[in-house]
This record gives C-alpha cells, structure tokens and sequence, in this order.
C-alpha cells in the first residue's frame, strides 16, 4: 500500500510539473521506475517484468526512430528530434513506464495516451490565442494512469490491468469465448 501511495505521489508531481513548466526532473523516471518495478513484483515474477521491460523499450525504440524517420524524410534533413519534436522527459517517462506494462498493453497504452492527447491539444489549440502549445504528454499520461491503478488497486482487486490476462478476458467476455 505504501508503495502505491508513493507511486501515486510521484505520477500527480510529473503531472504537476509537466503541465506547470513544460518539464519534468530527471530523478522523478528512476523514482517511478524503482516504484513501478516495486508495484509490479507483486503480481509478475522478476524473469516476466524484465521480459516485458525489454520488450517495450525496443517498442519505444521503434517509435523514436520512426519519429526521427518521418521528420527527416519530410525536412530532406537529418532532423533534431529530441526536445525540438518530443521532450528528453516524455522519453524518459515512456521508458520508466516502460516496467509496469505487458507488451500489448504498453501499445493499447500508448496509442490510447496519445490519442487522449492530441484531442486536449486540438480543443486547447481552438480556444488558445496562441497557437504554440506543447502537449505536456508525460503529465497527460500520468493522470491516465493514476485512475488505472486505483482503479487495479481498489475497484478489481483480483485482476491486474497491466497484464494480458485482463486483456484476454475481456476479449473473451465480448466474444463469448
């Protein structure tokens, strides 16, 4: 529980602080790795969570690559990706998520995530006088998880929505399987 407090703790202070300065500090992602591994241990063996972590860091991998792809092809440049496109602390928040996740939770995350993002940014793009607006996305995906956690922790306490099992029965449930 104490861990779950603290991690709670640590995902609303990214969030503060990503919405508040743009920024997060960089001790916060070894935090929230340590506390997410922590918060993991409880459900997967060490073998499984490593497996996962290695998994979704070449997931992240692909996407940066893909993002530095697609910006340097569209520029016909070698395009500066990092802090210009996405901020060194998005990155280093995906890859301290990175531990807590399945592999295909981790993209189901991410997509949905982004998703939620962009349409804040497209509402907040409409009703902005200025029109260069950063989307805080580590402080975005932190409030995205918190509700996922107290929603594991409190409300289904015998299912962990961070791994398959969850997803694989609510597949199974929708196609009466």
């Amino acid at each position: 529980m104490v861990t779950t407090i603290l991690l709670l703790f640590v995902l609303l202070f990214i969030s503060y602080q990503d919405f508040r300065i743009k920024a997060i500090s960089w001790w916060t992602c070894p935090l929230l790795v340590a506390l997410l591994f922590l918060y993991s241990y409880h459900t997967l063996p060490i073998a499984s969570i490593l497996i996962n972590f290695a998994y979704n860091v070449l997931f992240i991998c692909f996407l940066i690559c893909s993002l530095f792809l697609f910006y340097s092809l569209k520029n016909k440049k070698n395009t500066r990706i990092i802090n210009n496109k996405i901020g060194a602390g998005d990155i280093l928040f995906f890859f301290a998520i990175a531990v807590v996740f399945s592999p295909v939770l981790f993209i189901v995350f991410i997509t949905g995530s982004s998703l939620i993002s962009l349409l804040g940014y497209f509402i907040f793009y409409f009703f902005k006088s200025h029109k260069n607006i950063q989307i805080p996305l580590a402080g975005i995906f932190s409030l995205i998880l918190i509700p996922m956690i107290l929603i594991e922790k409190f409300v289904l306490s015998n299912v962990s929505l961070f791994n398959n099992t969850f997803l694989e029965n609510m597949i199974l449930q929708l196609y009466g399987g």
